[in-house]
């Protein structure tokens, strides 16, 4: 009786240690899956009242699941705004499909401006929500198939496509292409394979808007397309046989070096805005996207995979920041993940390039990624120097000054934790 008890006793000792000090079973074997389905907007549904006519390229909801000890979902939504009635379902779906907590579940919109919003009226918002919902679950259920042990990789490097979209005229700045401010030309991929080399996903992040084919408002002959961010990503897919997430970076003043809107400053401070059309965006937008994917792909055939037993944690917090009005405040929450020396936080709010420059420099990992509309969006929250310079960021903020600077702050205490 008394071996029987010192064996139990034993045994109970051994699981004990193997847990970690939060309850949770810990693990040293990385599991990874990935999936994509298309957002197929019926014909019910056009002409819509922002001027799309027709559909050029179907959207795409993409996911990614991360498992080692702690289950974390990533959802790239090929889409200007995700809105938050489908947040919730796509979060419960995850949650339901794979046992991943709602709270490590991450629902991103690459802010694509030729996409719809949701509409106001009941009828096509109900279309609208089936169409994004059927596909995140064809993409969860894909990624659940695929979920495997797996090792990762990361690697960086350069793609010259975007640039600061603030421009200096008579009347103060105004968006237009290749402005004099801030830019980071960084991408960085993530890479998944199997264990016998075969690649199950990638995720590639960059700081730019899919704004080439983008157009003067009240145009009726609109084309819903994913731009050139999506151009690139399909050719990722086709490179590596596998779903690639997109996620935006901090791109609340960044703008591609070609769209088919621009302005003219005059010598005389006077500008004149410059609109080429659909047809001549949607060329733009195969050619910059062309170089992007090409530069994706030079960058993701350097990795090697090789990190079998990658930490994935994930955790949050929020802090309060006065408002333009002055007469109160607002609550921004922060997110925080990580899978392995590559860490990511998500917010809601646009944030500027230089936010990420300071984040990434004061960051503890490797790898950090300050990714924007995280489970809804939230406006706009400039830098200190965008206030100082009175940029179009600023204009449209309702964020008191500061309010980036103390996202880096407390991102760094979240990711700290994380370490």
């Amino acid at each position: 009786m008394k071996k029987i008890l010192a064996v139990i006793l034993s045994v109970l000792m051994m699981t004990s240690a193997l847990a970690g000090c939060d309850g949770k079973e810990a693990s040293s074997a990385l599991k990874v899956g990935a999936g994509s389905g298309e957002i197929i907007f019926p014909d019910a549904m056009f002409p819509m009242s922002e001027g799309f006519t027709t559909t050029h390229d179907n959207a795409n909801a993409r996911v990614m699941l991360f498992e080692n000890g702690e289950k974390a979902a990533i959802v790239s939504m090929e889409l200007v705004n995700c809105p938050t009635d489908c947040i919730e379902a796509i979060k419960d779906i995850v949650n339901e499909k794979t046992g991943t907590p709602k709270e490590n579940v991450w629902v991103h919109s690459t802010h694509i401006f030729s996409t719809p919003h949701a509409p106001d009226d009941a009828e096509n918002k109900a279309l609208f929500n089936e169409a994004v919902i059927t596909a995140a679950t064809a993409a969860v259920e894909q990624a659940v198939e695929t979920l495997q042990q797996a090792k990762i990789g990361v690697a960086t490097g350069e793609s010259a496509v975007t640039a600061n979209r603030n421009i200096m005229t008579g009347e103060g700045y105004v968006h237009g292409l290749n402005g004099d401010g801030a830019t980071d030309h960084t991408m960085t991929i993530l890479k998944a394979e199997s264990l016998d080399g075969k690649t199950i996903g990638l995720l590639f992040a960059y700081g730019t808007r899919s704004y080439c084919t983008d157009v003067s408002r009240g145009t009726t002959d609109r084309e819903i397309t994913t731009d050139f961010t999506g151009y690139a990503t399909t050719m990722l897919e086709e490179e590596f046989g596998a779903p690639a997430l997109f996620c935006m970076t901090a791109a609340g003043d960044q703008h591609p070096i070609m769209a088919a809107l621009d302005v003219e400053v005059h010598e005389d401070g006077t500008y004149t805005q410059i609109d080429l059309g659909v047809q001549e965006g949607l060329k733009i937008a195969e050619e910059l996207g062309t170089i992007f994917g090409n530069d994706a792909i030079t960058i993701a055939k350097t990795i090697t995979c090789d990190d079998s037993a990658a930490k994935v944690a994930c955790t949050s917090g929020s802090y309060e920041w006065a408002t333009t009005e002055g007469d109160g405040e607002m609550e921004i929450t922060v997110e925080a993940m990580c899978i392995g020396d590559t860490a990511s936080i998500g917010i809601k709010p646009e944030v500027n390039c230089n936010t990420s420059l300071e984040l990434k420099a004061a960051s503890p990992f490797k790898n950090t990624l300050l990714m924007s509309f995280v489970n809804g969006d939230q406006n706009y929250m400039p830098d200190a120097q965008a206030y100082e310079i009175n940029t179009v960021e600023v204009s449209k903020s309702n964020l008191a000054k500061g309010a980036a600077e103390q996202l880096v702050t407390a991102s760094v205490e979240l990711l700290t934790g994380l370490k």
